[in-house]
């Protein structure tokens, strides 16, 4: 067995609450409507996030910031309104039933002041968990953002289903000589159901049904989010950095020192303006003692928008380090790249949303997707 991990794109898990519940008669005679805007501006603000905790309603607004809630329940409704780059509303809004009822929210931009470079020492994670305002407070403030762009994908995966089809090329060799061994296409459902579990980022699986192979399961952003991972890694401001024609927040995360199982470290980039997801870049922390001819790990992913404030995964980029050579002095490479190819909704589309569609530069090599249901 080459040392090599196949590398899978992680579903993330619904971490929120079903976006409708069952209701009796009398709660569905009233409906909430209204618009979110930017207090600065007046704009509106598309696909801002509309939620009643109590509920277990939370909706996107259109493209042009305005929204409907129907069957909300007579009396005093908590009302939270969330968009990227904004401090959250947090208002109560009375409701008396038949009576429709108008909102307009307005939300007041985010002031962060960003270093442009903050050095710090590579020390080890000894005390995980989500930053805390007192103790950093624009480790927190960016933090937020990320949880913010986390509880946004896991929306559009929960009402908006979708599937990627990835244009998927194999190959071997070292960054100067890089062969291809192989192209297919899968595809990649958001309904799947693996979530990050510590200890279970590496595991030994049956691929096909026909023989076994070691997975790397890639952490999606909403994991990054989950408390799970939160309470195994320590988070940070890493400062501003320029990433092609991108200014972008950096934030890094890395595993609790003692934690021995396999899990990742890396770093989330953020548009300095928006505090939208743009890329992740994670690394291998332990590799499985039985992958001895393995030194490492590294994948990047790179998001992109198919709709304002919408993104999906564009790419990923993953290289397996392994020995090579005289007792395993020198060093080879594997390397898995997976491109979008096309996004299909299972339902209806978010309002505003472009799909973006390459189907037409697939090779004639590719031949029937498969489909991972992970």
């Amino acid at each position: 067995m080459r040392p090599s991990l196949v590398l899978l794109i992680a579903s993330l898990s619904l971490l929120a609450p079903n976006v409708g519940r069952a209701q009796s008669p009398a709660d569905t005679a009233t409906i909430v409507r209204g618009a979110v805007v930017s207090r600065e501006a007046g704009a509106a603000l598309s696909h801002a996030v509309i939620a009643i905790p109590a509920l277990g309603v939370e909706r996107f607004t259109d493209d042009r910031g305005i929204f409907t809630l129907t069957g909300v329940a007579a009396g005093r409704q908590r009302l939270v309104v969330r968009h990227l780059g904004y401090a959250s509303a947090d208002t109560t809004i009375t409701v008396i039933a038949g009576q429709p009822v108008q909102v307009r929210v307005a939300l007041t931009r985010l002031a962060v002041r960003l270093a442009a470079v903050r050095v710090t020492p590579d020390k080890p994670c000894l005390t995980p968990g989500a930053p805390t305002r007192a103790r950093d407070p624009v480790s927190w403030a960016v933090f937020e953002q990320l949880r913010e762009n986390a509880n946004r994908m896991r929306l559009l995966r929960d009402s908006y289903p979708y599937q990627m089809l990835m244009e998927r090329t194999l190959g071997s060799g070292s960054s100067g000589s890089r062969k291809v061994e192989g192209v297919d296409s899968v595809i990649f459902r958001s309904t799947a159901d693996w979530h990050y579990r510590p200890g279970h980022v590496v595991a030994n699986e049956m691929r096909q049904g026909l023989h076994a192979e070691w997975v790397l399961h890639v952490p999606a952003l909403t994991d990054f989010a989950d408390s799970s991972f939160e309470a195994l890694h320590c988070f940070e401001y890493a400062g501003v950095e320029t990433v092609g024609d991108q200014r972008l927040v950096r934030i890094d995360f890395k595993t609790y020192a003692k934690h021995m199982a396999p899990d990742v470290d890396g770093s989330v980039y953020l548009d300095t303006a928006s505090f939208q997801l743009r890329r992740a870049q994670l690394r291998l922390t332990k590799p499985p003692a039985a992958m001895r001819g393995l030194r490492g790990v590294t994948v990047t992913s790179v998001y992109r928008e198919i709709g304002s404030d919408i993104v999906v995964l564009d790419h990923v980029w993953g290289v397996n380090y392994t020995k090579v050579g005289l007792f395993g002095r020198g060093t080879g490479e594997a390397t898995e790249d997976q491109r979008l190819l096309s996004v299909t909704f299972l339902g209806d589309a978010p309002p505003g949303v472009l799909l973006p569609d390459r189907q037409s530069k697939v090779p004639s090599s590719i031949h029937n997707p498969r489909e991972i249901h992970r």
